[in-house]
């Protein structure tokens, strides 16, 4: 939403959201559990939700829990509300100010 309502064109709006959910996704542990690889790897996928997505979904597929869910919950939740924030003010900045 935030590309979409910064660019303003439908093409560069598409690419850039593709580029940062496949950054997201690789950064979130799409190879392999973040924690595995240690390091600058573990702490930048902390600012994905993806890998916290994963840690949710982990146990319901092997049985297992990693990390903590009520933390993994929470950096959803705090990202989640994070992100409708700033779709909002862009929102209000680039549409209602048109009208």
């Amino acid at each position: 939403m935030a590309a979409g309502l910064l660019l303003q064109r439908s093409i560069p709006a598409y690419q850039a959201a593709l580029v940062i959910s496949l950054a997201c996704w690789m950064l979130g542990g799409a190879f392999d559990l973040p924690a595995s690889f240690g390091g600058w790897y573990e702490m930048v996928s902390r600012l994905v939700p993806h890998a916290h997505a994963t840690e949710l979904l982990f146990a319901s597929y092997y049985g297992k829990f990693i990390g903590s869910p009520i933390i993994s919950s929470i950096a959803l939740l705090v990202m989640s509300l994070l992100a409708m924030s700033v779709a909002t003010i862009l929102y209000r900045q680039r549409v209602l100010k048109q009208e």
